[in-house]
Formats: C-alpha cells, structure tokens, sequence
C-alpha cells in the first residue's frame, strides 16, 4: 500500500489535482441541472474534494504527518482511509440531489 501511495504521489500529482478539480465542477454542476443548487451542498463538496486532495498531497494537514519510506503500516493504512472516507462524503454529497437524500 506504501508503494502505490508513493508512485502515485510522486508520478501522477498533476493527475490528482486535475481528477479532483473536475469531480468538483461535476458535482457542482449536477446540482444546478438538478435545481439543487444550495450554498451548504455546494460547500459540502467542495470541502470533500479539497480534503481528498490535501490527503492525497501528502501531510498538509498538521494531524497527517507526510509520508515517506520510513513511514509504518499503520500511518498507510490510515491515510488511505480517511482519502476513502472523503470520498465517500464527496459521492454522497454528489448523488444527494439526484435521489433526494
């Protein structure tokens, strides 16, 4: 899981922060075709992109310390989950107005 971390990191950030940037012009668009468009919803996903993004970006939160080759299984582990959970937050905000969540 380090290694997949890492390479992705370090060959695909540009990748990463292109990817993230169009799920959040996506998400928001979905919403205005919807006429769900409301500030907090909006300010949901962006958060949950900006949040991905960030984890992926390795350590620019103060509480997630950067990764490297030294780093343990556990730190991994840790950090793929909460790009996971934001994930989630970001396809849950993104499919809210779709099926009236």
């Amino acid at each position: 899981m380090k290694e997949l971390y890492l390479l992705i990191l370090n060959q695909h950030k540009k990748k990463m922060i292109f990817f993230f940037s169009l799920l959040f012009l996506l998400g928001g668009g979905v919403q205005f075709q919807t006429n769900y468009s409301n500030l907090a919803s909006l300010f949901t996903i962006f958060l949950a992109c900006i949040y991905c993004l960030y984890a992926w970006l390795n350590g620019t939160f103060t509480f997630a310390a950067p990764l490297d080759e030294n780093s343990s299984g556990s730190d991994v582990f840790w950090r793929w989950v909460m790009i996971f959970m934001s994930f989630l937050l970001f396809i849950y905000a993104f499919l809210a107005p779709i099926y009236k969540l």
